[in-house]
């Protein structure tokens, strides 16, 4: 999988972001992401494990390659 969904609480950042979501479709990870991101206890980021890095632009020729 090449995107993944990470959730961490904003209450508690002393423990690390957990796994919430996999996938190879950009579209799904920020679909996923967008939901999680509503609840403003939750700390979201997207990851894209091809170039080891967060997710900074959606629209990014980079990520949809």
């Amino acid at each position: 999988m090449r995107f993944t969904v990470l959730v961490g609480k904003t209450m508690d950042l002393t423990l690390p972001p957990a796994v919430f979501f996999e996938t190879d479709d950009l579209e799904g990870a920020r679909a996923v992401a967008m939901r999680l991101a509503f609840d403003e206890r939750n700390r979201v980021q997207v990851w894209d494990t091809k170039y080891d890095e967060p997710v900074e632009d959606f629209d990014s020729p980079r990520y949809h390659a």
